[in-house]
């Protein structure tokens, strides 16, 4: 990685997705901590490293930062579904059911949203 690709926090996503892919799971959580520490407020990291303590069975972890993503972007509907996923492995289907049934929704609306 370059100097100029590792301040971006798009790069250390990428670089997350890459860890994950092969199954370096703590590479990946460094990752998405670093493209977390470059933009706070992006969603994506959050998203990222949430689905990698999903991985990990660390759902409580993985919870939180489905919250962070969510609190930054309201409408992710991945990261709503994923945060219902996570509440059925911990056993608490009714927040599962009403996570992933707002993530259907939100997946709904933008197939609905004509294209420009």
């Amino acid at each position: 990685m370059t100097k100029e690709s590792s301040d971006s926090a798009f790069s250390w996503v990428f670089n997350g997705l890459k860890a994950t892919q092969e199954k370096q799971y703590e590479t990946a959580i460094e990752c998405f901590k670093k493209a977390i520490d470059i933009e706070p407020e992006g969603a994506y990291g959050y998203y990222y490293l949430g689905k990698t303590y999903a991985l990990l069975n660390e759902y409580q972890a993985a919870i939180n930062n489905f919250e962070r993503a969510i609190s930054y972007k309201p409408d992710y509907a991945a990261a709503w579904i994923e945060m219902g996923l996570a509440y059925h492995n911990i056993g608490k289907q009714p927040k599962a059911i009403e996570c992933i049934a707002k993530g259907n929704e939100f997946a709904s609306m933008r197939e609905k949203k004509p294209a420009k």
